[in-house]
């Protein structure tokens, strides 16, 4: 990097038996200051291009994209702090063909009693697919984990089909070692009790159209001996399935 600014040049190669050899090459940018910042990146990979798996997620393309975004406070009035961030893309296969673009924006407005206003904008074209996306949504107080509201409502256009929904959040924290949080797009309620010790209770049910799950945890962590993690019910199942999972964990020294 030179100063505020990080630049980089990266290039691969692949030999595949079947393939052939494959390349990949990436460069571009970064650039940060207090307030500001800004990045150019641009790709080119061949279709030959086979690195182990996992590793590049797309190949057969070349484009660029870049973006950037100012974050400004302000020292007087009800207004505190702006921040916007616009970023874009576009990408072509290497015949020519389109193949991925994309534009999208965002607003932040936060003022001096607590209330956030997020506005974003989002418009992209993948192969033969366009989406657009629209969002907004009202926080008070802002990023508070332990108390706040928030309403949210998006709309659009995603994969040819029209796209709208409303979400409703809160949490609160009656007791203060008890924490309730609730949302009402999925209709989903979660709590948390600190028992304190490194001990605490939680728990979660979620309703999705007419599936309900639900399950309640143990969790003894943060000390210097063993955990404890106990969980009645499944967390990742979309209804209740009756289950008990305990998952002990200890630490030990291995000396050579």
């Amino acid at each position: 990097g030179i100063g505020p600014n990080l630049y980089y040049l990266n290039m691969m190669t692949t030999a595949d038996r079947t393939v052939g050899t494959g390349s990949r090459f990436t460069g571009g940018f970064f650039s940060e200051i207090p307030g500001k910042n800004f990045y150019l990146d641009f790709s080119n990979v061949d279709e030959n291009f086979r690195p182990r798996l996992g590793f590049n997620s797309e190949r057969n393309l070349r484009g660029a994209s870049a973006g950037g975004g100012i974050t400004q406070t302000i020292q007087a009035g009800p207004l505190m702090e702006t921040e916007w961030n616009v970023d874009g893309g576009a990408y072509w296969r290497q015949d020519g063909d389109p193949y991925r673009r994309s534009l999208s924006a965002s607003l932040s407005l936060t003022w001096r009693n607590g209330i956030d206003l997020d506005l974003f904008a989002k418009n992209q074209r993948f192969e033969e697919n366009n989406d657009e996306y629209y969002s907004m949504s009202v926080e008070w107080p802002r990023r508070d984990r332990y108390r706040r509201y928030e309403y949210g409502y998006a709309f659009g256009h995603l994969e040819g089909k029209a796209y709208s929904s409303h979400s409703v959040t809160a949490a609160i924290t009656p007791h203060r070692d008890l924490q309730i949080a609730g949302s009402a797009q999925f209709v989903i309620v979660s709590a948390n009790w600190d028992l304190h010790n490194n001990r605490s209770v939680s728990g979660r049910i979620v309703r999705q159209d007419n599936d309900w799950n639900g399950y309640v945890s143990f969790r003894q962590s943060g000390g210097l001996g063993t955990e404890y993690f106990l969980i009645v019910g499944d967390p990742n199942s979309r209804t209740f399935r009756s289950s008990v999972i305990l998952k002990v964990t200890t630490p030990f020294d291995l000396r050579i």
